[in-house]
Order: structure tokens, then sequence, then C-alpha cells
């Protein structure tokens, strides 16, 4: 380790980097950049390849405020504000093309707390919760997609099986956590996907994502 310098990446962009993702097998480092815009998510994305350090152009005018690479497939998950409404986008860009796959929308009508603060993946990539803040509240939202997305990991090239969200559900939820404090837990036994909570009263919960049913609910205090 030299610590010298190895490449400048080309960027057009008025605004500054706030995250840096790669693709699940190394060959595109993704950017998230905010943009001085007056759009109501003034966020952009740029994507490079790692072998030549090219960047991807005609890239999809997608604006979104956080985004997290699948583990299996050279997908980007990202989620935004809708333009109008209180609702949440959840978009799925496909990086080798560039192309948006699917984009989902919550009921514009109901509010799903004021910031995004991350994205969680079950293991099978079967559902996609986006977890967001209240402003006025120590609640945190979760918007729970099931993509109805099916991925072979039996295989050495992961290949997705099917992709079929135009039915996707979409189910909301609130407890009174930290945003960073709800994990994916998986079933082994009959592949179930279940969410582990940790509540600001120091109670653990353990959910289900289907139907939101409470499994489990330990107290620290007793």
């Amino acid at each position: 380790m030299t610590g010298s310098f190895h490449s400048r990446l080309p960027i057009s962009s008025v605004g500054s980097c706030h995250n840096l993702l790669f693709s699940y097998n190394g060959q595109y480092l993704i950017g998230l950049f905010y943009e001085i815009t007056s759009n109501l998510n003034p966020y952009a994305i740029k994507i490079w390849s790692t072998n030549d350090y090219t960047i991807h152009k005609n890239l999809h005018p997608i604006k979104c405020s956080i985004a997290i690479t699948s583990q299996h497939l050279s997908i980007l998950y990202m989620a935004g504000k809708q333009k109008y409404g209180r609702g949440i986008l959840l978009g799925l860009l496909d990086i080798d093309t560039c192309n948006l796959i699917h984009e989902l929308k919550s009921d514009p009508d109901t509010s799903i707390g004021d910031e995004i603060q991350r994205i969680i993946l079950t293991k099978n990539e079967i559902y996609a919760l986006i977890v967001c803040t209240e402003h006025t509240s120590t609640y945190t939202c979760f918007v729970i997609y099931k993509l109805e997305t099916q991925i072979n990991l039996n295989n050495e090239q992961s290949s997705l099986i099917s992709h079929t969200m135009n039915n996707c559900t979409m189910i909301l939820t609130r407890f009174d956590s930290d945003p960073n404090n709800t994990f994916s837990i998986n079933d082994t036994n009959n592949n179930d996907q279940y969410m582990l909570t940790i509540l600001r009263t120091n109670e653990i919960l353990i959910w289900k994502l289907n139907n939101e049913e409470i499994l489990f609910n330990y107290n620290f205090h007793h």
C-alpha cells in the first residue's frame, strides 16, 4: 500500500456525493449525489465501470434520496419521495443497462414519515422495507413491499427466476424505535421472513413480514 493517487473518475454534477456503492460483482461503482435544484428529490445517481472508469451514458433520470445494491443481481434499489402527495417511491434499476425495471408507489394520501433513512432487503430479496422517521415523534415507519421476485441462489451465477411485481403488496407499520435498530432474520426451516426490532423501551420484537404479527416480545427490564 503506497497511498498514491490512482485515477480520477469523470463526473458532471453540480453538488456533492453523499454515498458510494459497489454492484454485487464489483463491476460498477455507484455514486449518490445531492444536487442544487428545485426538485423535491434533489438527488442524482452516477455509475462508473470499474474496468475502465468510464461513466454510464443515458442514465435513467431517477431522483432518489437513498439506495442499496442487490447482493445477488446487478440491481440498484432506490427510494425517494413522490413528487405529489406524501407517498414513497421504490425503484429498481438494472445497473448493466441503466433501465428502470420497475417503480412502485405507496398511497400518496397516506403519511409515511418525513425522512427516508434506509432500505432493508431480506436475504432472498422478496421483501424491501423503506425505513422512515417522523419529525414530530420518536417513531420509525416501515413501508413494506413484497416484490414477488425470486432469486436462484443455488447456481454459481445468480439469476432472476421471476420478476412479476405488478401485483406487489404494500404494508405499513410503525414502532417506537431507532431506524437503525431493525434487522432482517431468516427462518431456515420454512423460509419465512422475519424482522427483529429493538424498541426504545429496550424491548425486543420479532415480527413477521407478511402480516406484521409479533411472534416474540422480550423485555430487558424483567
